[in-house]
Formats: C-alpha cells, sequence, structure tokens
C-alpha cells in the first residue's frame, strides 16, 4: 500500500508529537540525602537550590526531597524501603551502597553509565563497580585522602615538610623528629603522627602498602591473618607503644588530634580539612606516604543510588537527576561548598583548584584518585569493619600480640562472611 507526501508527512508529525509528550510525560520523584557533618551551614540550602534549578530545566519532573542528620537518615531508610515509601533516588555513603544492593533495592546503572558520552569525565565510577562487574551507584562526592601536615610544628622542629616521594619509613623516621616531650615526663606534648585503630585513616592504607589486605578480591574471605596485614599492623603499633610517637589508643577524640594540634601529621579524608581550617594554623597536604607493596590511598565515594523498585519513568527522572548533579553547572555550584572533591574532573581541577581556603595543595587529593582504593565494601561491611576494630584494639592498647589479635580479628570477620555468603 501507498501513501501520499501529505500522509506520510502527517504521520511523522503525529509520531514525533508523539515522541515529545511521552517524553515530557509528568513524573514526581522524591530525592533523599543526609545533611552533611561538615556542610558548613550551606550543605541541604544549596542541594534544595539545585533541586530547584533541575526543576526548572525538566519542568515535567517534580522533585520532593526528604533530608535529615546522617545516623537518622540511614537508621530510617531500610524501614522505608521495605514498607515501599522510600525514596526514587538517595544519597549514599560509599561503604554502604553493597547493603541496599543485596537487600534488592538498588537499580544496576550499568546500562545508564555505558549510554553516557564520556564517562571518562566523572570520577570514581569504576571504583564503584562490585566484584561481579555491577554498578549499583553513581559517584556524587569524592572523599580522597592525604596526608596533612602542620607546618609550624614541622618549621619549630627544622624538620623539611613531607613530598610525594615519602615512603613508611620516612614517615615514621620523621615523626620521631617532630615529637616534642620538653618536660621529660614520658608524655608528649605534641606527638609525631596519628597511628590509630580506624579502618578508613588507620590501618585499610598501611595494610595495603605492606602487601596485605581486609578482604581477597571477592570480599568473602578475611585477609586479616596475612603475614603482610599483621607486619602492617604491628607497624602502627610500634608507632604507638614503642616509638612513642602517636598518642596512646585510650587518647580520646582521635579525629579532634590534628586540628587541637596534638599530633603533628595525619592520614585523613579530605573532610578533615573543615576542622583544620577552623583550627587557624598553617598546614598542608600531600599524597600518603607509599610502602613496600606501593601507595594506596583510601577513597569512599558518596552516591547516588536508584531504588530498583521505583517505576522506569520514576527511574528515568532519577538518572537525569544524577545526570544534572554531575554536570558542569552543578558541580561548580556544589564545588564552591569545598564539602568533597567533585565527581566532574573538568570542575575538580579548575573550580576546586581555586578555592581560597587552605589547603594550598588541595591537589593532592585529586591526583591521590590515580591510586584510589575501597575500603572493600560488601553487604556486611559496617558488621566485619567493626569486628574487626573490635579485636585489634587490645593490640593497640599493649594487651595483647599484634599476631593475636590480627587472628582473632581474622576469625572474627571470617565469621561474618561466611554467615551471609553461605546461608
Amino acid at each position: 500500500m501507498r501513501f501520499g507526501n501529505s500522509v506520510v508527512m502527517a504521520m511523522l508529525v503525529a509520531l514525533l508529537c508523539s515522541t515529545i509528550t511521552l517524553a515530557a510525560t509528568p513524573v514526581e520523584i522524591t530525592i533523599g540525602y543526609y545533611e552533611s557533618t561538615a556542610g558548613l551551614g550551606q550543605y541541604s540550602i544549596t542541594m534544595e537550590q539545585l533541586i530547584q534549578e533541575f526543576m526548572e530545566v525538566n519542568p515535567h519532573i517534580t522533585v520532593k526531597s526528604t533530608f535529615t542528620g546522617y545516623r537518622a537518615f540511614f537508621d530510617r531508610l531500610p524501614v522505608e524501603l521495605a514498607a515501599g515509601t522510600g525514596p526514587d533516588v538517595w544519597l549514599c555513603d560509599g561503604v554502604l551502597v553493597d547493603q541496599y544492593a543485596a537487600q534488592g533495592f538498588a537499580l544496576d546503572l550499568s546500562d545508564y553509565v555505558a549510554a553516557l558520552p564520556n564517562p571518562e569525565n566523572y570520577f570514581g565510577i569504576e571504583n564503584n563497580r562490585s566484584p561481579d562487574g555491577r554498578l549499583w551507584a553513581f559517584p556524587q562526592g569524592i572523599q580522597s585522602s592525604a596526608l596533612f601536615y602542620n607546618k609550624e610544628q614541622f618549621d619549630k622542629a627544622g624538620v623539611a615538610y613531607p613530598t610525594d616521594k615519602w615512603t613508611l619509613d620516612d614517615l615514621r623516621a620523621n615523626a620521631k623528629k617532630l615529637t616534642v616531650d620538653a618536660n621529660n615526663d614520658g608524655v608528649p606534648e605534641v606527638y609525631g603522627y596519628r597511628s590509630f585503630n580506624h579502618i578508613t585513616e588507620g590501618w585499610s592504607s598501611i595494610i595495603r602498602s605492606f602487601g596485605g589486605g581486609m578482604l581477597d578480591a571477592q570480599r568473602r574471605n578475611s585477609k586479616f591473618n596475612d603475614p603482610n596485614t599483621v607486619a602492617a599492623l604491628q607497624y602502627m603499633v610500634d608507632m604507638i607503644l614503642v616509638d612513642r610517637v602517636s598518642p596512646p589508643a585510650t587518647t580520646s577524640g582521635p579525629f579532634n588530634w590534628f586540628p587541637n594540634q596534638l599530633v603533628s601529621m595525619q592520614t585523613g579524608l579530605y573532610v578533615r580539612t573543615d576542622g583544620a581550617n577552623k583550627a587557624g594554623f598553617e598546614y598542608d597536604v600531600t599524597a600518603v606516604p607509599s610502602g613496600p607493596a606501593g601507595r594506596f590511598n583510601p577513597v569512599i565515594i558518596n552516591s547516588w543510588v536508584i531504588n530498583s523498585r521505583s517505576s522506569k519513568a520514576k527511574q528515568d527522572a532519577a538518572w537525569a537527576w544524577i545526570e544534572f548533579f554531575s554536570s558542569e553547572r552543578a558541580q561548580q555550584v556544589w564545588a564552591e561548598l569545598g564539602e568533597a572533591v567533585p565527581v566532574n574532573r573538568r570542575v575538580a581541577l579548575s573550580v576546586f583548584m581555586q578555592l581560597r581556603v587552605p589547603p594550598a595543595n588541595r591537589m593532592a587529593f585529586v591526583t591521590g584518585m590515580d591510586h584510589a582504593m575501597t575500603l572493600d565494601p560488601n553487604p556486611v561491611w559496617s558488621d566485619w569493619q567493626a569486628a574487626a576494630t573490635s579485636a585489634l584494639t587490645p593490640a593497640f592498647r599493649g594487651q595483647q600480640s599484634v599476631a593475636e589479635a590480627a587472628l582473632k580479628a581474622h576469625e572474627a570477620v571470617q565469621v561474618i562472611l561466611d554467615e551471609f555468603y553461605k546461608r
């Protein structure tokens, strides 16, 4: 059957109009997020401003937002998701993404990401990939790490500032030079380094740098009994108990040691710049030191997760929000907060570099992504890392040998992993 040109044209117009209508079909989504503990008073305000701008650009999408403090947000989120009242897309702590994926609430974003014209323009996408190749989330903000150092204390001690050439041997040797016990009472007024029992800013990087590990590649088996892991832990404990260049494990408030100028150096996430800036002394950052097995930079990639149980229309709208938030325009606005390293590479290398607050060498947080390591997230991350920390505590306090504590950590972690994966 043949159609005249006018009929064909009418059919094409009708089809085009139909497509436009479908694309612009009104849809409402809920965006959930938690208020940053280092939001500088502008976190939620800026987020709401961006949401309003997103709706202006996408008039067919209506957004409802829900947010609260970190702990309250993640206390109520599992309940809401199970009841079917959870948000269509939410901001998730990077180490918790796998938990929601295992529960069936996270949508695999692989197809969406594959359709991006230039996925290499964003930090953290591949770091978010699970061992089985899934992408359960898309980066929202990068918490990269660096070695913080107090320039005033370095100058006073006559010690050259650390560089990206430093090794863990350099760190230990210079920590001794920076430790100050002016009255020789055995309790230093200033310690050289913050060595403490903590996964993100404590042992994860050093364990990897020694060639050890926390979990295996599939994140189903413990490696806390690996000889290299034990050697790394011994290095950290010796800095406290033998060298006495780090505060004892019983000292409270380890995240305040550097801002309070109790320690001259610390390994810290970008978020720690907030406390240091408020303290008002001269400091800077450089790359985390390398070890016998290389340099490993602990990174937390806070990410957007799309609800797998939302309708396809809501999921597409949620992805539109993620693309908007990751765009240069939105990332420039977000970068001004100084809350995290931007996921958009261009913005990270422009606006982020031009922030008028310390540290001067903020590039270290960006180049640190070249050595990024995750914290071995899996569905029971919160449980196994807490068990490991608890088991290692006696060693950091000098109440048990490192080998014994590491073995107990290995056994405790393996029980948790087996209970989850073998049920």
